[in-house]
């Protein structure tokens, strides 16, 4: 084999290392069951779902939806961006799914095109992505009644843990010690204080006349991206119908 040949031969193999290396997140994180994925920390779950291929409806399957925007009841002003104004809105609720590559395009002057690549549950799409926005204004707790609610939130959870857990401050605290300010959970860490607000029974914790709500994932603090998790009145102090213009 003359030098040339074996340099081509190298340079195949540094190539062909290179590939499986990319690869190598996209293969592990689609051959995992559901059990698996639920089993790895929120922070590396995050961090291999980002580096993975993501595939399209072509390749995993999902849902496509096309909606048509009413403008028979709109201003001629009002129809003018009615199209690209439920597309924003289509796209705020889609963000809900947490599916990865979503696309929600217009579709000439009043439709709407919605791909959901993995996702399966064809009437909850529907339900969330057509139903008709309601605007309401409600006011956010004190500070200091978030953190006496996050606080008992913490004992329940702690609570519901069981004695196997070793004694640490995510055991002691497990939703607070998730916060790096009162409410906002870095968006690595989302889907673990999630999973912790879905435990079966916090209901009952939560005040009947208060809720809690996620802000958007567009703070910064300290060089971090994180979501505040609100404790909001469940009553609101005025309502859309309030409201003569936007």
């Amino acid at each position: 084999m003359t030098r040339s040949e074996q340099w081509k031969s190298l340079g195949v193999l540094l190539v062909t290392a290179l590939a499986v290396w990319q690869l190598y997140p996209s293969w592990r994180y689609y051959s995992m069951t559901p059990a698996q994925r639920e089993a790895l920390p929120a922070t590396e779950l995050a961090q291999l779902r980002k580096q993975a291929i993501h595939l399209g409806l072509d390749l995993q399957g999902g849902l496509q939806l096309l909606l048509e925007v009413d403008k028979s009841r709109l201003s001629t002003a009002e129809a003018a961006d009615a199209t690209e104004r439920a597309r924003e809105v289509i796209m705020n609720r889609v963000d809900q799914f947490g599916v990865a590559e979503p696309l929600v395009q217009a579709e000439g002057k009043d439709r709407i095109t919605v791909q959901l690549p993995g996702l399966t549950d064809r009437q909850r799409a529907i339900d969330l992505i057509g139903k008709t926005a309601l605007l309401e204004f409600k006011l956010v707790r004190t500070p200091e009644e978030q953190q006496l609610l996050f606080q008992r939130l913490d004992g329940f959870l702690a609570g519901r843990a069981g004695t196997a857990v070793v004694d640490t401050a995510l055991a002691r605290q497990p939703l607070t010690s998730l916060m790096v300010d009162l409410g906002a959970v870095r968006v690595q860490d989302l889907p673990a204080a999630q999973r912790l607000l879905t435990t079966a029974g916090i209901d009952s914790i939560i005040p009947v006349d208060s809720e809690l709500m996620w802000g958007d994932e567009d703070e910064n603090l300290s060089g971090l991206t994180a979501r505040r998790l609100y404790v909001m009145k469940r009553t609101p102090e005025m309502a859309g119908g309030s409201v003569a213009t936007a």
